[in-house]
């Protein structure tokens, strides 16, 4: 997988590209929503999203101040998703869902917008673009 980022400190917007099977690998990992998951970033840059971020982090916590609602944040050049149990199993069923089948190009969104019931209020906006399907 491919982490980076615009270059809007202020409210960025990240992208995770790669392979469908690994977004499926990934949603899998998160449905256990027992541990946290870490994943490297290959490092490679584009004239739309041209930071690299090192890492992607998802984080369980186990008191959530925003109970099955997802934060998203961008931390020391990583990309946090933060939330409990149930907000890492429902995004890791969305990208089972999302990239089951998917082609190039298959995207999906995750962002803060009012009635959002799995993303809260956060520092950031996250796009899952799908490079290739293998």
């Amino acid at each position: 997988m491919n982490i980076s980022s615009n270059s809007d400190v202020s409210n960025p917007e990240v992208e995770v590209s790669g392979k469908a099977t690994e977004f499926l690998a990934l949603g899998y990992e998160l449905l256990r929503g027992k541990s946290d998951v870490n994943l490297e970033s290959k490092g490679v840059l584009d004239q739309f999203y041209p930071v690299g971020l090192k890492a992607l982090k998802c984080t369980v916590e186990t008191a959530s101040e925003n109970p099955g609602q997802l934060r998203l944040k961008v931390n020391n050049l990583s990309l946090l998703i933060v939330g409990d149990a149930k907000a890492l199993r429902n995004l890791g069923q969305s990208l089972i869902n999302t990239f089951t089948g998917a082609t190039a190009d298959e995207h999906m969104h995750l962002e803060y917008y009012e009635g959002n019931q799995l993303v809260a209020p956060s520092e950031c906006s996250v796009i899952f673009m799908c490079c290739r399907p293998f």
